[in-house]
């Protein structure tokens, strides 16, 4: 079985429709400084290896690092911290603030491939809120998965937070039904948020 890392998972999304925050794979840590600027700062700095699936758990996150200093301190940090693994580093221009959703999908033994949608962030494990259709699925199914969710009034807009885009979300829904139901190959696929 092969496991993708994160970039590697992202290129094969984004050729699948599914929107994908834009990034640069550092090849040389030198190249972090010249990614961040591209990109505008804050950024964030994530590592990058098959070997590291749970990145947060395991310091392989850091988000909102607002200057070149801090970038260098962090790069330093994280290729100290995972130095017995093989591994890159990704530099990412920070999402703006709001709702994390999660999806996935997987090949089930009975029903072939499913895809998944729900509320993410700590919301994904602490309600457990998601919905399951058979992909592939049309716009209009990947709305009603959004709208049977318990936390559907979130995607609203609440307490001045806009509300969510939900035919972006659904094209990404359909995006993924789409891959899994043309690759089957692919056994499972989460993305969070």
């Amino acid at each position: 079985m092969l496991i993708l890392d994160e970039f590697e998972s992202k290129r094969l999304l984004n050729e699948w429709g599914l929107p994908v925050i834009e990034e640069v794979l550092l090849d040389r840590d030198a190249e972090a400084l010249k990614a961040a600027a591209a990109l505008t700062y804050p950024v964030a700095l994530k590592v990058c290896s098959r070997d590291v699936l749970h990145k947060t758990e395991r310091g392989g996150v850091k988000l909102g690092i607002a200057d070149a200093a801090s970038l260098k301190a962090e790069v330093r940090a994280m290729r100290a911290r995972f130095a017995a693994v093989p591994h890159k580093l990704l530099v990412q221009r920070m999402a703006p603030d709001g709702l994390e959703l999660i999806l996935g999908a997987r090949r089930d033994p009975v029903f072939g491939p499913v895809v998944m949608a729900g509320m993410g962030g700590v919301f994904a494990e602490i309600l457990r809120d998601t919905a399951i259709e058979l992909a592939p699925l049309t716009p209009r199914q990947a709305l009603d998965m959004l709208g049977r969710l318990k936390g559907q009034a979130l995607l609203q807009g609440y307490r001045g937070v806009s509300p969510v885009d939900l035919g972006i979300v659904a094209e990404a829904i359909v995006g993924l039904g789409r891959l899994m139901a043309d690759r089957p190959d692919i056994l499972e696929i989460d993305i969070n948020p």
